[in-house]
């Protein structure tokens, strides 16, 4: 008997230190860094927002984590208008129910960050100096081609992901990461992901961020002991499942960059237009009667010159079409004039087809229209950061004085229209998602 009683205890002991030693352990959250190349995934086939969406669904991460200042993200505000992290990680976070937060840091917003603006010269100042801006086009072209033929073998997906050791990293990642400035701004989003852990206790959280992120990141990160990081290279999709998760929005987001981008009228034998074809044949099958495929195949058709059935399209939109918008709020690396509208949109092309073919007074009379009815906030669109936008009013006044005629010349009409707000005069409307 008193064996057993000896015994008993003895199991009583071990069972009680034994769940105070679990109450004391640490809860480990899992960190999953996740590489993104930002507005070049618009190029890049082996790097795609399918991919990302694809690793995600293998992830099947808690809680996203996005590229943007915790303040930003609570307000629905990105701080920069180009990231394709940003519509992938949101729309897979409100499809599947999960929280977003943001993790990145950024000084108060300062004039000098919109400096550049104002040395942008006037339109007649850029067409007098237009060899040497064509330069600078053919180098855009050079980058924009190396990537839409699948050149840059160094920002293919699985390549990307890997950059979490020394040995992988490139020339840019290693001065970034011994660049004084850039180790504060990755001390403060250590800082903010492990914070967000210590919210998420046993979760896992996917942070997707710019690659230059991920070597400091996961340096820092390791010295966290509630932390468990976890390699992104350990989900890599297969071409299957990447192609599974492409999705028509991403579609619309890559024929954009080929088709409808400010820079196309200056290069636009720099974009892999076979790929174009696929992504529209794709479009028109999963969402034939929607009016930004016949859009996008307008653009097709006026790409190649075929300036009459691209019209009757567009026709179509404006007249026939229900209301159809772009999945994500679009910025001139994809769309031009960076509007959500489709209807507004083919308007616009409308009235350039119209000046193409020398009847300016018609396009005139469609670009009034537009500056009567786009809203006043769409007609000062963000431009890649906070501050500077592009001032639309007066490029649809520029092409009511001098028409739309293609060309370089219409790629340097869109920067002429560059503008910038002050840090205390940013309108509110500014932010839309």
């Amino acid at each position: 008997m008193f064996l057993k009683l000896l015994l008993s205890l003895i199991l009583l002991i071990t069972n009680v230190s034994f769940s105070f030693a679990q109450v004391g352990e640490v809860q480990k959250t899992e960190v999953v860094l996740i590489g993104g190349i930002h507005f070049n995934q618009l190029f890049h086939p082996d790097n795609s927002p399918a991919h990302l969406r694809a690793l995600l669904k293998r992830l099947e991460p808690d809680v996203i984590a996005l590229e943007n200042p915790p303040e930003w993200q609570e307000e629905a505000r990105h701080y920069w208008t180009y990231n394709l992290e940003y519509y992938v990680g949101e729309l897979f976070a409100e499809e599947n129910g999960l929280p977003v937060e943001g993790i990145d840091w950024y000084g108060p917003l300062d004039a000098r960050q919109s400096a550049w603006t104002r040395s942008i010269p006037t339109l007649d100042t850029l067409w007098a100096n237009v060899q040497e801006h064509a330069r600078r086009f053919w180098f855009l072209g050079t980058q924009h081609a190396r990537l839409a033929f699948g050149e840059r073998t160094d920002l293919d997906f699985p390549a990307v992901q890997a950059k979490v050791t020394w040995d992988m990293l490139d020339d840019f990642s290693r001065r970034w990461y011994e660049d004084s400035t850039a180790q504060v701004r990755d001390d403060s989003i250590a800082t903010n992901i492990r914070r967000l852990a210590k919210r998420y206790p046993g979760h896992r959280i996917a942070v997707l961020i710019g690659s230059a992120h991920l070597y400091p990141q996961r340096v820092r990160l390791e010295q966290f002991g509630d932390i468990q990081w976890l390699p992104a290279h350990d989900f890599l999709p297969s071409e299957a499942e990447v192609q599974q998760a492409l999705t028509p929005g991403d579609a619309k987001l890559l024929l954009g960059a080929n088709l409808d981008s400010w820079v196309v009228p200056a290069i636009p034998q720099c974009h892999d237009q076979r790929r174009s074809k696929a992504l529209l044949d794709f479009l028109t099958q999963v969402e034939p009667e929607q009016a930004s495929t016949t859009y996008f195949t307008a653009k097709w058709h006026q790409l190649f010159g075929g300036f009459e059935e691209a019209g009757r399209l567009l026709d179509q939109i404006i007249t026939d079409s229900p209301p159809d918008t772009l999945p994500w709020t679009p910025n001139s690396e994809w769309s031009w004039p960076p509007w959500q509208n489709i209807t507004a949109k083919a308007i616009f092309v409308r009235a350039t087809i119209h000046d193409m073919l020398g009847d300016h007074d018609t396009a005139s009379s469609l670009y009034k229209q537009l500056l009567e009815s786009v809203p006043e906030y769409a007609l000062k669109p963000r431009v890649r950061g906070p501050l500077p936008y592009y001032d639309l009013r007066w490029y649809l006044n520029s092409l009511i004085r001098h028409p739309y005629r293609g060309g370089t010349w219409e790629s340097l009409r869109v920067w002429a229209a560059i503008r910038s707000w002050s840090p205390q005069e940013i309108p509110a409307n500014a932010w839309p998602r």
